[in-house]
């Protein structure tokens, strides 16, 4: 497995999760009736945006598992918020801790943030039980 930048080629597996009510029941936004174009915008916006650095995390064959991003980037502050989803059939595999690793050694190493913090809706207790399988805190 590996990370690898976003690319409009990806459309296609986001829009797979973002359709996918076993990915998305957690999440803050509505994403029930997106199709391909709602995904191609949803990429472009997510690589214009130079408060934000999304990167795709894959299969060694280069299948797109899932997605691992620093958000609301404050170098000011030296700050970002964590996100990381990932399509349902790579739930458990471990490919979304190895995408939080990776992305946490690129903020700090690369953006050389001083802090990265994770939002959750109380709600997603999978993403809870995640994140405090790995050591990560509630405030």
């Amino acid at each position: 497995m590996r990370l690898r930048d976003l690319s409009p080629a990806d459309a296609p597996a986001t829009l797979a999760w973002l359709t996918d009510p076993a990915v998305t029941c957690g999440l803050a936004g509505q994403y029930s009736g997106m199709d391909l174009q709602d995904a191609e915008a949803f990429i472009a916006k997510a690589i214009r945006d130079p408060n934000e650095v999304h990167k795709v995390i894959v299969t060694d064959e280069d299948t797109y598992a899932g997605m691992v991003s620093l958000r609301h980037i404050n170098m000011p502050e030296a700050s970002a918020e964590l996100t990381v989803v990932m399509r349902s059939e790579f739930f458990g595999k471990g490919y979304a801790w190895f995408g939080v690793v990776s992305i946490l050694k690129y903020a700090f190493e690369q953006l050389s943030l001083h802090s990265v913090y994770w939002r959750v809706n109380q709600e997603n207790r999978r993403a809870i039980r995640f994140f405090e399988k790995h050591g990560f805190n509630r405030p």
